[in-house]
């Protein structure tokens, strides 16, 4: 194949694309030949599938279920069993196997996707398509696949990025992935998913969750980032994380400062209200618990009152937005923003969330669950959490007995282990925010709640255990789940676990005592937070944080709460050593553009 040297600069932008969406089931017609394919996806609905080819010509194909679906891309191939080495964007090696030493300079492992466009939220395609976004970049989702590949060339990657550089090569064919896209969907063979990993009970700590956030926003000029990019989203779920915890107040403060002076990149122009109040509806409710006025919030444009613009998103038949917009979990932010604001929640947003959406069916075993589509079909723990608490905040008689129904069909949802599940993966997000909804009339479901995420907390005795991969700095942190703490211990917390991690600690830290989110305020917050330590004979040094200063007694008929979300949630692993790499700086501009294809996404972080 002939090569030119403007190829090179694409290798840190159009790299390793992700994949998203359904896919489709073909019958199996591909073999490996003399080589040798191990391994089955995911069946429908188990979790997201991950390949990975080892070979120039589809040859060495492993194929494995990472079950559920949380965290990066690169998270997704850990947790099925893949060592993957480099930096969050970059990786290296794959089960040690590195394309530049095999190669040279040429060598990289390339990303392939499920979507037309490469990105992670665009329509299915019926092949592999070239990644056009990072391994660490999110969201990852159930019947999601990736393949990474080998490559001894950069030509695949600069076909992607123009067809017509086909007729600078002497074979395009190299460049079509084996097996298909839907040959690897249907060799599911008998597979089943794997049970989750039971994790052992542990005694959490909230305040050094807290501490351990408030590190990593302070680090990070007060925001919090994924792919070395602010993540709005997430540096609201940190600041009502820590607002659950009682302390890190002055930290709380300073992240609400920017938050505010994020402008539009987060809320969107007022002209978007009508798709972008979702994200309205939490940087009010996050704004509410910091006790920062949202009717004043600075733009370029001019200041611009947030809970107007949300109410004025109100619909007649009181949903919000634009049509396919609403939904029960995102409904509900919006109630528990309005909550504190005169006028309290409008009576029709109430009724569209208690009667419209729930789960209504006598004798179903669903009965008054909520979820991502009105009705019994697919309910949601995260989402029925989240309702009963936003039906708690309009107060009687709108959330009696609804909320209550809701937080019993909750807690018949509890494993044995204390945790609870969000697409059949046992999970400390999931597990803090139904903990919170619990909390504190059903004692004895939210102690064992805290237990699991005590289990998926990195302690001292974690430390002890681990000297090798985990320090002091890394106390408090909260595994998402039993295989991405094993992953942690076994390999530290890198860029990609990181990110992971902090998504999972923000919301875990929600079950650990602190107030029901209609009544979450950082008003008495301690000014900073302790840092652990410890010592041969202890646990971590940080007392219980103390109670949240907001009362947790179900709010007026008048839906005004006194006072002022949560979310779940590489440019290829172009891997390999270039020798001279200077020449990446030419095309910086174009690098950064085609960085930026197919990240837009959805403004909340589930």
């Amino acid at each position: 194949m002939r090569h030119r040297s403007l190829k090179a600069v694409l290798i840190a932008t159009v790299g390793i694309t992700l994949m998203a969406s359904s896919l489709v089931t073909a019958p199996q017609a591909w073999s490996a030949g003399t080589g040798s394919v191990v391994g089955a996806a995911c069946q429908p609905g188990q979790g997201v599938t991950v390949v990975v080819d080892k070979s120039l010509d589809g040859s060495d194909i492993d194929i494995r279920c990472a079950p559920g679906a949380s965290g990066t891309v690169a998270a997704a191939f850990v947790q099925a069993g893949f060592d993957l080495g480099g930096a969050t964007s970059y990786v290296t090696t794959i089960d040690g196997v590195d394309p530049a030493k095999l190669y040279g300079a040429e060598g990289y492992w390339g990303l392939y996707t499920s979507t037309v466009d490469g990105t992670a939220a665009g329509q299915p395609a019926k092949d592999w398509t070239f990644a056009s976004i990072g391994a660490g970049d999110t969201p990852v989702s159930t019947d999601q696949a990736y393949l990474f590949r080998v490559f001894d060339s950069w030509d695949c990657m600069m076909l992607a990025y123009d067809p017509k550089y086909a007729d600078q090569m002497d074979d395009p064919s190299v460049c079509h992935a084996k097996p298909t896209l839907s040959e690897v969907v249907a060799n599911t063979g008998t597979s089943v998913v794997p049970p989750t990993s039971t994790t052992t009970p542990g005694a959490p700590n909230a305040q050094a969750g807290a501490w351990w956030i408030a590190s990593q926003l302070a680090s990070h000029g007060d925001v919090a980032q994924a792919n070395g990019r602010p993540d709005w989203g997430l540096t609201i779920d940190a600041l009502i994380g820590l607002a659950s915890t009682g302390v890190a107040g002055d930290q709380i403060s300073a992240t609400a400062a920017k938050l505010r002076a994020s402008d539009e990149a987060y809320i969107g122009s007022k002209a978007e209200i009508g798709t972008k109040w979702p994200a309205v509806a939490k940087m009010v409710f996050a704004l509410e618990v910091a006790g920062v006025d949202p009717t004043a919030f600075p733009t370029t444009a001019g200041a611009r009152d947030l809970v107007g613009d949300l109410r004025s998103a109100l619909n007649a038949d009181g949903s919000f937005g634009a049509t396919g917009t609403d939904t029960a979990f995102v409904h509900s932010y919006a109630m528990l923003a309005l909550a504190r604001t005169t006028g309290g929640i409008p009576l029709t947003a109430s009724l569209w969330l208690r009667d419209g959406q729930r789960c209504d069916e006598q004798g179903s075993p669903d009965a008054f669950s909520f979820g991502w589509t009105p009705g019994c079909a697919n309910p949601d723990i995260d989402t029925t959490a989240l309702a009963a608490q936003a039906l708690i905040a309009a107060g009687q008689p709108i959330a009696d007995p609804i909320a209550n129904l809701a937080n019993q069909w909750l807690e018949s949802k509890q494993d044995a282990s204390g945790g609870f599940a969000s697409m059949g993966i046992l999970n400390s997000n999931s597990t803090g925010l139904v903990a919170q909804s619990l909390s504190p009339r059903r004692s004895d479901p939210t102690a064992k709640a805290a237990g699991f995420i005590g289990g998926l907390q990195v302690g001292c005795d974690t430390l002890a255990a681990h000297p090798t991969t985990l320090t002091s700095a890394n106390l408090g942190v909260v595994a998402f789940d039993q295989s991405s703490f094993a992953a942690i211990t076994a390999r530290g917390l890198d860029d990609s676990m990181t990110t992971m991690s902090l998504r999972a600690t923000v919301q875990a830290v929600l079950g650990l005592g602190g107030a029901r989110m209609g009544n979450l305020t950082a008003q008495g917050a301690a000014a900073g937070v302790t840092a652990p330590s410890c010592s041969s004979d202890s646990g971590p040094v940080v007392t219980d944080p103390p109670a949240n200063s907001g009362s947790d007694q179900s709010n007026s008929s008048t839906g005004v709460a006194p006072g002022s979300t949560t979310g779940k949630g590489a440019t290829a692993a172009t891997g390999g050593v270039v020798a001279d790499n200077s020449w990446m700086i030419l095309l910086a501009g174009l690098a950064l553009s085609l960085a930026a294809v197919g990240v837009a996404r959805l403004g909340l972080n589930r």
